[in-house]
């Protein structure tokens, strides 16, 4: 090698090792950096309200808020939580289950009479539906479909049906009874979500199917009664800590510590800065990054 080679080869070297623990200390602080922006989040509370006790909530695509409380009446609240209008039923009956996030008709399933209502989103009734027996035994979970029609959980054959309620017609029929004991099953939540079905129940996990009922997977997270989802991820509460999972990845994370002076309900709303949480008389609605 040449004086000059050996020259820069030697300024080379010289420069890199002084520069070593620079660059060490500045990749470790973007790893922490990095990890910590994907582990915990902080959240902050914007503000409370107070509510009668909520059954269900649901969120709009344009950030509406709408609460059922115990004697089915439904509530529409702004993304600040400012009361907008308010749904009175003829006769009190429970909602358990309440959906709206296709922003134009919102979603009541009365599960004690096995009936729905269609509600515009002004919270007027425009249609009421009565499940029948011949098609569907009992409905434990009903949840509407991307295609118009509604996925359905019979307790009474215990299977997944995809049901077209105008025409009175089951299209769909998925038996769970080989997915996991049917003398066992806690299932407590259905929804269609990018062209999948999620079937969740607290002893076995997630369940995923495709939107024509095929079985495809179980996520092995148990002991929660509900999910939400944001973007590609699937949100739930467990131990006071909100998890965010990547739906198509494994691994991949996020964890949000709630406040621990309040005992939450198992429901929640999320959008990509905050979090509805609810307990029997107050909407906490907290900011995070």
């Amino acid at each position: 090698m040449s004086w000059a080679g050996r020259n820069i080869a030697f300024t080379l070297s010289f420069w890199v090792e002084t520069h070593r623990f620079a660059f060490l200390h500045l990749f470790w602080l973007y790893g922490f950096f990095f990890a910590e922006s994907n582990t915990f989040a902080q959240i902050q509370l914007f503000r409370q309200v107070a509510i009668a006790e909520p059954q269900a909530a649901s969120m709009d695509i344009y950030g509406n808020i709408f609460l059922a409380d115990l004697q089915g009446n439904v509530t529409h609240y702004n993304e600040n939580g400012d009361s907008i209008r308010r749904f009175a039923p003829q006769e009190s009956a429970t909602i358990h289950i309440l959906e709206a996030w296709k922003g134009l008709k919102i979603l009541a399933f009365y599960k004690d009479l096995q009936r729905f209502t269609w509600l515009n989103r002004f919270l007027t009734p425009i249609e009421t539906y009565t499940l029948p027996s011949e098609q569907i035994g009992f409905a434990r979970l009903l949840n509407y479909s991307n295609d118009g029609y509604l996925w359905i959980f019979d307790d009474q054959d215990f299977s997944l049906k995809k049901y077209d309620y105008r025409n009175q017609q089951v299209l769909v029929r998925t038996p769970c009874d080989l997915l996991f004991p049917a003398q066992n099953y806690q299932i407590t939540f259905l929804r269609e979500y990018q062209n999948q079905v999620f079937l969740v129940d607290k002893n076995f996990g997630i369940f995923l199917f495709d939107n024509f009922g095929n079985f495809k997977k179980n996520l092995q997270i148990r002991n929660i009664n509900f999910i939400n989802f944001w973007g590609e991820h699937i949100a739930y509460l467990q131990e006071k800590t909100l998890y965010l999972q990547h739906l198509y990845k494994k691994n991949v994370e996020r964890k949000i510590s709630l406040p621990i002076e309040h005992s939450y309900k198992d429901f929640f709303l999320l959008t990509s800065t905050r979090i509805y949480l609810f307990t029997t008389n107050r909407m906490f609605i907290y900011t995070f990054q």
